[in-house]
């Protein structure tokens, strides 16, 4: 159920205060990642049958090969597109990934020599032969170095509301982000951004209840606090995400009569929002150094477990 529904009439961004238009989101290919993904190419002068690479969908295949992503290009393609158990037709290339880092584990060296290996019967199967990228060798120390990205660029902006009176009541929480343009997710959460991504900024109740719904708007809960907050790593555009927190904090701050903190427990004051903008283009440097941009799928693959 929508805000609209909730309060009885349309409650849209109001002049001078909605964070709107936000980005246009860019262009995203498919296809393998190579800075997360172990990548096998099977490559050779011959097409490759529809009906033949649908096989590697099957259970035969497909479960010995670790479940991978498939992507295949055919004749008319220009960019990669994902296998699917189509018959028709012929395809130019395919090729196998698995994600080197995931919530199923880190790949191993040893993973990658046995999927390389199954790979290249399929390879030999279809007259093509497997070629890896990185080299199963080069896995482990692949994998070490993600994890040590990910340890020290894991890093988030946050922005704690505090009321200087009364705890907030839920429903004018409601209202205030409704009008700023926010939009409450099936998490329970504020979001502002493209649902098909990573969002860039969230609203979520700090202190007391542990997400936002239209029972605590009809029981008028109460929140002590309001985090705003979003992953430099993961936001589509991290230099808007932050002027969308600032907004949004002042907005807050006049709306619901509260102060506005940073993490560091600093008054959100010009000292502060000059820090953060500071530390936010020297993490985004960081990202941009080792390959691996914020809101890129390699970023949402590395960042998102």
């Amino acid at each position: 159920m929508d805000s609209a529904s909730i309060f009885g009439a349309p409650l849209g961004p109001k002049p001078g205060v909605s964070l709107l238009p936000l980005p246009r989101p860019k262009p995203e290919p498919t296809g393998p990642v190579h800075h997360v993904q172990f990548v096998v190419e099977l490559v050779g002068p011959r097409s490759c049958p529809a009906a033949t690479a649908a096989q590697l969908l099957g259970p035969q295949w497909y479960s010995a090969l670790g479940e991978p992503q498939i992507f295949k290009m055919s004749p008319a393609d220009q960019t990669w597109q994902v296998l699917t158990p189509a018959t028709d037709g012929s395809y130019d290339s395919l090729a196998l990934a698995w994600d080197l880092v995931s919530d199923r584990g880190r790949l191993s060296s040893s993973a990658a020599s046995h999927l390389l290996h199954v790979a290249e019967s399929f390879a030999a199967h279809i007259q093509r032969r497997a070629m890896a990228m990185p080299s199963p060798t080069d896995i482990d120390r692949t994998v070490a170095g993600l994890v040590y990205i990910q340890d020290g660029l894991d890093i988030g902006v946050e922005l704690l509301v505090v009321p200087k009176g009364a705890d907030f009541v839920e429903k004018e929480v409601w209202i205030a982000l409704t009008e700023l343009g926010f939009s409450l997710e099936p998490s329970g959460f504020f979001e502002l951004g493209n649902p098909t991504r990573e969002p860039f900024l969230t609203v979520t109740p700090s202190g007391g209840a542990s997400q936002f719904s239209l029972s605590g708007v009809q029981g008028e809960v109460r929140h002590p606090g309001l985090l705003i907050g979003f992953s430099v790593p993961l936001s589509p555009e991290p230099e808007f995400s932050l002027t969308a927190a600032f907004r949004t904090a002042d907005y807050l701050s006049q709306k619901l009569n509260a102060a506005i903190f940073t993490d560091a427990d600093q008054i959100l004051g010009s000292t502060a929002r000059g820090q953060l903008n500071a530390n936010l283009l020297a993490a985004v440097r960081s990202l941009a150094s080792t390959g691996i941009n914020p809101g890129s799928r390699a970023a949402r693959k590395l960042f998102s477990e």
